[in-house]
């Protein structure tokens, strides 16, 4: 994905999308902070329309994996935090979960 060519957006869409492969592969690995890196930096241009009514696009799973990280390492106030930007919105698969974990931080 990184060696993908094509005009510039092309490029940062797939470098997003190779660093979040990047991390879900380092944190299946339990390397959690070199997952947090990766997932942190990947960046999805995306209009506006995509990201509210994809979850995709609005990377409602890297979020939550995220969340799910700095839960596992003690970092309550990140955790929440991106929790919290789950449960509102059209993010509405991991809505019940990130509400469980939630009231239990």
């Amino acid at each position: 994905l990184e060696q993908l060519g094509g005009d510039p957006a092309a490029q940062r869409f797939a470098l997003a999308l190779s660093r979040s492969l990047a991390g879900h592969i380092a944190h299946a690995r339990g390397d959690r902070a070199r997952a947090l890196e990766f997932l942190t930096t990947a960046t999805l241009e995306a209009p506006p329309e995509f990201v509210m009514l994809s979850p995709f696009y609005s990377r409602a799973h890297d979020r939550f994996v995220m969340a799910e990280i700095n839960r596992e390492l003690g970092n309550k106030s990140e955790a929440k935090r991106w929790y919290d930007s789950l449960v509102e919105g059209y993010d509405f698969l991991y809505a019940p979960a990130a509400r469980a974990r939630l009231s239990a931080l």
